[in-house]
């Protein structure tokens, strides 16, 4: 993969279950003080118990299935040729009517191979460019 602006790290955060897990601290010592003051209209404890099986699963989930390290992209720098743009077309159907979408790209030629990326208008492409391959 080719990008024009090289790829930032990937940092897995738990900041949502810390977030959940504070607000669990809560209402278990809002349990524990209904608890021993005698206020039994609440029944804190048991929502509290009830409640720890959803974020219990939930860092299961998030802990086993996702990876727990921080992704670094290679970022190889790469020198592209430009060789020109490429236009595509192509008509889709909305509703009763069809509809005609048209799309111009840019095309960079690295080691002899063509890389397309989607062009903007009104910006500038450099004939010669450096890429970042990932």
């Amino acid at each position: 993969m080719y990008t024009m602006q090289p790829l930032a790290p990937i940092n897995p955060s738990h900041g949502g279950f810390v977030f959940i897990a504070v607000v669990m601290a809560i209402i278990f010592v809002m349990a524990i003080y209904a608890k021993f003051t005698g206020d039994e209209d609440w029944n804190l404890y048991k929502v509290f118990l009830l409640l720890m099986i959803p974020v219990g699963f939930a860092y299961m989930v998030s802990y086993e299935w996702t990876e727990q390290r921080t992704l670094y992209y290679k970022n190889t720098q790469v020198t592209g040729k430009f060789v020109g743009f490429v236009a595509e077309g192509s008509r889709e159907k909305s509703g009763k009517s069809y509809v005609d979408r048209h799309y111009t790209y840019v095309e960079y030629e690295v080691g002899g191979d063509r890389v397309l990326f989607q062009s903007c208008g009104g910006c500038t492409y450099p004939k010669v460019a450096v890429l970042y391959k990932n």
